[in-house]
């Protein structure tokens, strides 16, 4: 009977972990994902997005992701899920194995021992608190590094057996190695191994060392993979260890108590949980000294446990131990991220389950009627998962697109102004400007009085008021202009850039905004500035070159508007108005009929053939190819359309000033171009008439809406 229950429970834990986090399914690309995947040109690239990072194996995966399934979420939270679910029946696994050697087996009967390692996984696989590892898809590294480490220790536990001992060695090595790839938090497993093989398998360290040579050579050779990955430059250089500048190695350690006992309040409450919290740094003796007394008792009870080969005590140390990497005194540029507690999480799972099965089990020995007992322990027990699979559940909700997120991390953390204008670029992405324009005002008040009020709450970077503030006006300055209301932001930008120079979106903002009100030069000198601060920016480039059009430097739009193209594939409208400059250039030089057919084309596969302008621009290119009849028909679609009342935007919907005018009179007049039998050509402003005398239209660029 045992033996057919003990079989069906993985399947149960499996189930239960697919429940709480089949919703995760329509969660969206967020913060790091979108520079990690979403908008990586480094993707599709092996060598350049796998040898470049700390975490290579993780990046692996990303890397065959894109390779399956491009950018969509799906498939990544897929893979996410299915990591998630394996660590969970690995750590059913170990408990369950753990609880069948030594000591522990004379004490404890069958039943206990399936109960304590169904309910362990079952309460770590639903926990809400995993989200951050699993739902949050960049944080595959610690998801992967998580089940790579209890693979480690569950190749140990079967070494230990008899059967094929080597097989297990083997894979007990390979793991811990390939966990090293993932996460540098893997540093504590060859050690957490060593201490599990002396608490329950062995009667001393020595012991363990002597009897498995070559398993701990293994481990301990594993740790050359983290050295070689730590050593070279990757993309964690500057926000983790003693490299990192703005974060001490005291001020970090004394943060930590605080840290940790907000990490096992959520563990026991899961509620306001936060993706980025701010954490300010402990500033005075008192922040330090309750979570430190704290902290440190329950430390001291784990190791004394330990050293006496309580289960219970290797468990509550299994918390301090693997977490330590990122909470003790090696600088982290955060000082705190729940993602950080998902393996952790297991010592915890482990004791709660433990407790509650050995308590049920006395009270069922005191008890006059031992099914009573069972069955309201067993619906406590279900009242429990079940509100934690439900907060998981909500929990996925929030990260179903970017503004749920953002919106839901803003209101549990308010001081986190990095959270705040977040929540501003999201509304400006999504043409939401009144709100965002609402959003930014309000932030600029908070984050003055924060800086009348000071204190701890905004000693950390992501609540610096003095860095955000330019920020917060510069969101403003965005909001004003994205609405047309240009002469409005430009007293905001200049506002914005005196308090911060440096802001290189800044000064492409506010040249946008001086050409649309028809100030050229001064245009110019910002487009400048930004590209000055930032080479690749390649919205900066773009309107440096559609300035170049303004003044009639053809060849250097060619060259600009170019390398714009290149630094952004996903821009439509620059391949639109690089399309139009290459077909309608009055310089012969700046011209290429063919390479314009072919970047609207592409453009027009894009949009579904459903955007005017662009088939507007892929009739020009046509005319530049000598292809008139093409030309004529698709200038007719185009016109069709646009008469029609068919969508006339830009494809990027982006805020930026066009050389392409796709009105009806436009494109009719450039028809009749066509039919003629000639090709269209543009003049320094607007648009003029064909070679051969076709009928101009002088019309000065309109804002692309």
């Amino acid at each position: 009977m045992l033996n057919r229950i003990h079989r069906f429970l993985p399947a149960l834990i499996l189930l239960c972990g697919i429940l709480a986090y089949v919703s995760s399914f329509g969660g969206a690309f967020i913060f790091d994902d979108m520079s990690h995947i979403a908008r990586s040109r480094k993707i599709a690239n092996l060598s350049a997005y796998v040898m470049g990072s700390s975490r290579p194996l993780t990046a692996l995966t990303f890397h065959l992701n894109y390779l399956v399934s491009g950018r969509e979420p799906v498939d990544y939270h897929a893979v996410n899920i299915l990591i998630h679910l394996g660590a969970a029946l690995l750590l059913y696994g170990i408990v369950w194995r753990t609880l069948l050697a030594g000591g522990i087996a004379e004490r404890w009967g069958d039943g206990r021992r399936c109960a304590v390692a169904f309910l362990s996984a079952l309460l770590w696989v639903v926990h809400p608190l995993q989200t951050g590892g699993v739902t949050y898809i960049v944080q595959r590294a610690e998801s992967l590094m998580g089940f790579l480490y209890l693979l480690t220790l569950y190749a140990v536990v079967r070494s230990a057996a008899p059967g094929r001992r080597g097989a297990w060695v083997f894979t007990a090595v390979a793991a811990c190695s390939l966990g090293m790839a993932a996460k540098p938090i893997m540093v504590t497993c060859p050690l957490m191994v060593l201490l599990y093989d002396r608490t329950f398998l062995t009667s001393s360290f020595r012991e363990a060392i002597r009897s498995r040579k070559v398993l701990y050579s293994g481990l301990a050779a594993s740790w050359v993979v983290l050295l070689v990955l730590v050593l070279t430059p990757n993309e964690s250089s500057g926000s983790a260890g003693f490299s990192v500048a703005t974060v001490s190695p005291l001020r970090y350690l004394a943060t930590q108590p605080g840290v940790v006992c907000h990490y096992m309040k959520l563990i026991l409450w899961p509620r306001h949980l936060a993706l980025d919290y701010a954490w300010p740094p402990a500033l005075a003796v008192e922040d330090v000294i309750g979570p430190a007394v704290l902290v440190v008792c329950l430390i001291v009870i784990a190791v004394r446990g330990t050293w006496r080969r309580s289960w219970a005590g290797f468990c509550l140390l299994w918390f301090f131990a693997v977490l330590a990497p990122s909470s003790s005194f090696v600088p982290v540029l955060d000082y705190a991220f729940e993602h950080r507690v998902y393996l952790p999480l297991a010592g915890p799972a482990i004791l709660f389950a433990g407790v509650f099965v050995h308590v049920v089990e006395v009270l069922a020995r005191r008890s006059r009627s031992r099914v009573l007992v069972v069955s309201m322990a067993s619906v406590i027990l279900s009242a429990v998962v079940l509100a934690l699979m439900h907060r998981t559940i909500k929990r996925n909700g929030d990260y179903a697109s970017l503004i749920q997120i953002t919106r839901s991390n803003a209101q549990v953390r308010p001081h986190n102004f990095r959270a705040r204008v977040m929540v501003i670029d999201v509304l400006l992405e999504d043409l939401g400007f009144e709100a965002a324009e609402q959003e930014a005002r309000q932030l600029i008040l908070d984050i003055k009085r924060a800086k009348s009020e000071g204190g701890r709450l905004y000693a950390t970077s992501a609540s610096d008021p003095d860095f955000f503030l330019p920020h917060a006006t510069m969101r403003v300055a965005q909001a004003l202009l994205f609405m047309g209301r240009h002469a409005e932001s430009i007293p905001m930008f200049e506002e914005a850039l005196r308090l911060d120079p440096d802001l290189g979106a800044g000064h492409h903002d506010l040249a946008v905004a001086l050409a649309a009100m028809g100030r050229y030069e001064d245009a110019l000198r910002e487009v400048n500035r930004s590209i000055e601060i930032d080479p690749d920016f390649s919205a900066s480039l773009m309107l440096s070159g559609l300035l170049a059009v303004r003044r009639g430097d053809y060849r250097e739009a060619r060259i600009v508007i170019e390398r714009s193209v290149t630094l952004d594939e996903r821009s439509t409208i620059g391949r639109l108005e690089l399309a139009w400059l290459l077909a309608t250039a009055p310089d012969p030089g700046a011209r290429d009929g063919s390479r314009a057919v072919e970047l609207a084309l592409d453009v027009c596969s894009r949009t579904g053939e459903q955007s005017p302008r662009a088939l507007d621009v892929l009739a020009a290119a046509y005319a530049e190819s000598a292809r008139f009849e093409m030309a004529e028909a698709t200038a007719l679609r185009a016109l069709e359309m646009v008469q029609s009342g068919g969508d006339d935007q830009a494809p990027d919907g982006a805020a930026r000033l066009s050389t392409i005018v796709s009105d009806a009179e436009s494109i009719a007049q450039r028809r009749q171009c066509y039919a003629n039998g000639l090709p269209w050509r543009q003049r320094g402003k607007g648009y003029s008439r064909g070679e051969r005398g076709a009928p101009s239209l002088s019309q000065e660029r309109e804002p692309v809406k």
